[in-house]
């Protein structure tokens, strides 16, 4: 018989053998493919971030990203013009290099909202190996004089939803900051930017929007430097060239000289300046998900060995009529193999899934809709992935018992041996593997649940029914003053609203504190660090107490005079009162705020997110008496606030078309935004800890009812000689409760040594709260017990006639 009809007629019968095993066959597939497919969307947004290169790009592998290093560690954004300037025209194993800074935000006019501009030299484009969609990209001659070549490239996905795609937009105007801008040309449609998570309206040259000034500062690190090595040409050439280039140019201009060096690598993912802060949630991913992949493959395992003991009679009889020991263990590796391919099969599926909630939690509500700035995707490499880990999971735990269940006794497999023992030792270990993983994911999982809980219910505000709009007047220009004016026409516009119950603007959301004052009491020395705090400050108007529905619990709000009459005034939260003024009642006090006199007029019920047992965090609330731009507008309504919201958005653009909304959303959605990370490692967390509870509950199950199988000659000796119920249900639960023990410590272990993966997503409950630890482990080993205790009842009823009769 030929190799192909030997393995075809294994993969028959291993089709038949599990089709006569539903129950078994379905447990096994559904584990491996939850646990495969939370892997393959893992991936799929690791690769995502740090190393998939630019999208539709020509020949990605060529091109590089020249970056500052910073404490030995690379930094975006840290190459100066001169610098540049100086690389392109020396350099010698690059055929271009091209420059592209940070975002910078223009205002649309005509449709009253913010534009997202990559700032790019002419060369970018040719760097990056790209063709238009329509027109044409720059020009070099159009970035050469300051303001004057006022020419922008759409993206596609701008050019669609702003133009409908239309083609006779190219060589059409578009104001861009009160600016006519000629729109040349229309990027590709699969083409984004240079660094994942820059996601552009449009491109605009660089002295289109930075001044000479800026650029000719030869310390003013802010372009990211990009080129393409010549053919043949390696990464090590290109970092000893730049070195060599940059020792040259520091001994010209010192004053270029920042940082520890440069260092030239490929230009793949995040820029090196976003990496540590996208980390930690990929992070925390990988290791949920290693946990519950071991967990699908140790249950796994665990299944085949039950399975193949249970079979043992059977492989006997295969043995004892001449089959080969090697024939066997194929044959049940073809059996473990096929349960993986469907697993993986079925993983592609949950990978699909797990890739859209995770394109979720990457993305930004805005008024248009929801932007994804980390499109991910299961390519070949996904899909090489997932069969890859199928293959190895078939292997690897299928091995073991299929090399035990290949030296089968030859006498029928009801009496106890050795080998019997070692079995059942193996199967011990397994099941310990498994409590002890699903209690750390079940620990996790609760303190992520807790933490979404007080993320969605308590932030320390109520967001419920308010409307939130972040309006950028400087945008178009507005100083202070005429930004206050259009403030203030804004609120009387809205006002005339019948729904509308109040209104109100701070410098950011509360969520956000971009900010911190340097706080002291009069007479204290500002020199001394123990006399000054660092205090997050929020810049606040007239009715944002009452919008947000924080308490007001001594002394008053702000109010229309302070500002009208020029009053610096401030209003604290309880944990700056207690801590500054802890004897007496600090309305009317003094405080001095970054260098100038303030006087406390109220104190507020605030404590913003914290994590249980953290101390209160102290809060600034100023009037700033309109010296600072508040853009940030809460409109509390009546009834529903998304249905509220395209009105409200109306009337605010009636007022001033020029004065650009960057975002029109619900306050909730911003408190989402804020925290996407919370609920991602939250519906993360949950999910793999229920499936590793219900894959440890089965596993559990199985092993104390196959052990009462083999012990039934014994039970039945027991009861015949006058053992009571409760005695023989000890005996088993002895069995179950062993291995809860030992796994229990070794999980409240191991979810010690894991939550610093989680800490930064933990609000309103500590990472290591006594009560979280005490009642996830009471819960586990309450459903084992309940686990062990079916098939204990089960021993409870053995017949001892029909026990003794066996061999």
């Amino acid at each position: 018989m030929s190799i192909l009809a030997t393995l075809l007629n294994d993969l028959r019968v291993a089709v038949r053998t599990l089709r006569q095993s539903p129950t078994f066959t379905v447990i096994a597939v559904v584990s491996l493919a939850l646990g495969i497919g939370a892997a393959t969307s893992v991936y799929a947004l690791t690769f995502a971030l740090f190393f998939a290169p630019p999208a539709g790009v020509d020949r990605p592998e060529s091109l590089v990203r020249i970056c500052r290093l910073v404490k030995g560690r690379p930094e975006g954004h840290e190459i100066s013009n001169a610098e540049y300037v100086f690389y392109r025209d020396h350099a010698t194993v690059f055929t271009a290099l091209a420059v592209d800074a940070n975002l910078k935000q223009l205002t649309d006019a005509e449709a009253g909202s913010q534009v997202l501009a990559a700032v790019v030299s002419p060369s970018y484009f040719t760097v990056l190996g790209l063709q238009p969609h329509a027109g044409r990209f720059f020009l070099p001659s159009e970035d050469t004089v300051v303001d004057r070549d006022h020419v922008v490239v759409l993206s596609h996905d701008f050019w669609q939803r702003r133009f409908a795609g239309d083609v006779r937009s190219v060589g059409q105007p578009f104001m861009l900051n009160g600016t006519p801008y000629t729109i040349v040309g229309v990027a590709p449609q699969n083409f984004e930017s240079a660094s994942a998570g820059w996601a552009p309206d449009v491109f605009v040259p660089t002295r289109a929007v930075i001044s000479e000034a800026d650029l000719a500062n030869e310390k003013n690190g802010l372009l990211d430097a990009i080129g393409r090595l010549e053919p043949g040409r390696t990464l090590e050439e290109a970092q000893a060239e730049i070195t060599v280039l940059e020792r040259q140019l520091d001994q010209q201009k010192p004053a270029t000289n920042r940082g520890d060096g440069l260092v030239v690598s490929k230009l793949q993912g995040l820029d090196p300046e976003a990496r540590s802060s996208e980390a930690r949630l990929p992070t925390l991913l990988v290791v949920t998900v290693a946990c519950l992949l071991m967990i699908a493959c140790v249950n796994l395992a665990g299944l085949l060995q039950t399975r193949n003991t249970a079979r043992g009679k059977e492989i006997a009889i295969r043995v004892a009529l001449g089959a080969d020991r090697r024939r066997v263990i194929r044959q049940l590796l073809t059996e473990s193999l096929l349960l993986a391919a469907l697993g993986g099969a079925g993983g592609l599926v949950i990978a699909w899934w797990g890739k859209t909630l995770l394109e979720r939690a990457y993305a930004r509500e805005m008024f248009e809709g929801t932007r994804h700035f980390y499109p991910l995707a299961l390519d070949a490499r996904a899909f090489a992935l997932t069969l890859l880990t199928a293959a190895a999971t078939g292997v690897i735990f299928g091995l073991v018992p299929a090399l035990q269940a290949s030296r089968p006794v030859l006498v029928p497999a009801l009496r106890q041996d050795a080998s019997a023992a070692a079995r059942s030792r193996l199967r011990a270990v397994f099941l310990i593997v498994q409590v002890a993983l699903s209690l750390a994911l079940l620990i996790g999982a609760a303190l992520a649940v807790q933490s979404a809980r007080t993320v969605s219910n308590n932030p320390g505000f109520d967001a419920g029914h308010v409307a939130y709009f972040n309006i950028a007047p400087a945008r178009a220009g507005y100083r202070a003053e005429k930004a206050a004016l259009h403030a203030n026409n804004v609120r009387r516009q809205l006002e005339l609203l019948p729904f509308v119950e109040s209104i109100a603007y701070s410098w950011v959301p509360p969520p956000l504190w971009f900010a911190t004052a340097s706080v002291f009491l009069p007479g204290q020395d500002p020199n001394r660090p123990e006399d000054v705090l660092k205090v997050p400050v929020n810049w606040v108007s007239t009715g944002f107490f009452e919008t947000l529905r924080i308490p007001v619990i001594s002394g008053r709000a702000i109010e229309p005079r302070d500002s009208e009459q020029g009053r610096p005034v401030v209003i604290v939260n309880e944990a700056l009162a207690r801590r500054l003024w802890t004897e007496r009642d600090p309305i009317g006090s003094a405080l001095i705020v970054d260098g100038k006199p303030f006087e406390v007029i109220g104190v507020v019920r605030y404590a913003g997110l914290r994590a249980r047992g953290e101390i209160t965090q102290p809060y600034l609330f100023s009037s700033d008496n309109g010296r600072r731009q508040q853009s940030s507008l809460f409109v509390r309504v009546k009834g529903d606030a998304a249905v509220a919201l395209p009105s409200l958005r109306r009337e605010i653009l009636a007022v001033d078309r020029d004065v650009p909304i960057n975002q029109a959303m619900l306050l909730t959605g911003v408190i989402a935004d804020q925290h996407a990370a919370v609920r991602i490692a939250m519906e993360v967390l949950s999910f793999a800890g229920a499936l590793a509870l219900l894959l440890t509950t089965l596993g559990l199950y199985g092993v104390v009812a196959l052990s009462v199988g083999q012990r039934t000659r014994e039970i039945g000796i027991r009861i015949a000689l006058g053992a009571r119920s409760i005695g023989i249900v000890t005996l088993v639960l002895r069995e179950g409760l062993r291995l809860i023990v030992i796994g229990i410590p070794l999980g409240i272990a191991a979810a010690l040594a894991s939550v610093r993966f989680l800490s930064t997503y933990l609000y309103g409950v500590s990472a290591t709260d006594v009560a979280t630890f005490g009642g996830i482990t009471a819960l586990l080993a309450a459903v084992a017990l309940l686990a062990c205790y079916v098939p204990a009842r089960r021993a409870m009823r053995v017949d001892p006639v029909h026990a003794l009769r066996q061999d």
